[in-house]
């Protein structure tokens, strides 16, 4: 019934749209071609007024004006990637020369030679890294390798840190095994009292104190094993009152991630 209807109401449409078409064919016969005439007439018409408004649009500099305007952003974006990539650049040389004018004051203290990181890690063995300098510099093995800390006066101990020691040494490069290197150990005093630190890498080391041993964060951490330098700072101390020892985390505050240049003690 449904698709009897249907077709019903489609059959009527197409039924008054012939109709119309064939009054609309004699209309045209009886005016002499007039509906036609009139058609070509008012096509004429709406073609002439939206050509007269894209016309006014394009003669009103809308169109000129938003390609202008992005060609603008284009350059205003092109120059601001530029303006970052200098400021990027000078804040790489201002670093630099951060950690080079550190190293300058402390060789006033200890005779050595500034080297340049090669290799801030090396896969074999795990917790060395390469330096540019080596036995034609005077470089030994087992010499001291410094850092300084950020905004520190590298020439005294509170802020030069033994981050290694050489271990091995070509004419021109050396391998600098790091302090802290994971599974490492070294004696150390932190506030008076003496510790074994063991190293966690990545600049991290931890030991284990009696509870009454009076250590806070910020506390030098020095070691006799290397001249009685600073070797970090204690970071962090984990203590509670049913265990007599207190866990005591010391880091370096050296970013070693990002370092360029350290100091190697020739003598």
């Amino acid at each position: 019934m449904n698709s009897y209807r249907r077709h019903s109401g489609s059959g009527r449409k197409v039924r008054a749209a012939t109709a119309l078409v064939v009054v609309l064919v004699l209309l045209d016969i009886v005016t002499g071609g007039g509906v036609r005439t009139a058609a070509r007439e008012g096509a004429a018409a709406l073609s002439r007024a939206f050509g007269g408004t894209f016309s006014a649009l394009a003669s009103s500099g809308i169109f000129s004006s938003r390609a202008a305007l992005q060609i603008q952003n284009q350059e205003l974006a092109a120059e601001l990637q530029q303006y970052q990539l200098r400021a990027a650049f000078a804040s790489v040389l201002q670093a630099e020369n951060d950690q080079l004018s550190s190293l300058a004051r402390l060789a006033k203290a200890s005779p050595g030679i500034t080297a340049p990181v090669v290799s801030s890690v090396i896969s074999s063995p795990y917790g060395t890294f390469l330096i540019g300098a080596g036995s034609a510099d005077g470089v030994a093995l087992g010499s001291l390798v410094l850092a300084s800390a950020a905004g520190g006066d590298a020439s005294s101990a509170a802020n030069a840190f033994i981050i290694g020691r050489v271990a091995s040494v070509q004419p021109r490069v050396s391998a600098v095994a790091e302090v802290f290197a994971p599974g490492s150990s070294i004696n150390a005093i932190i506030h008076g009292a003496s510790v074994v630190l063991t190293g966690s890498g990545g600049g991290n080391a931890y030991a284990s104190l009696p509870r009454d041993a009076m250590v806070i964060g910020g506390d030098a951490v020095l070691s006799p094993d290397l001249g009685g330098y600073a070797v970090g700072t204690v970071g962090h101390v984990a203590s509670s009152s049913a265990q007599a020892l207190q866990d005591v985390y010391v880091s370096v505050p050296v970013n070693l991630g990002s370092l360029q240049y350290v100091y190697v003690v020739t003598r």
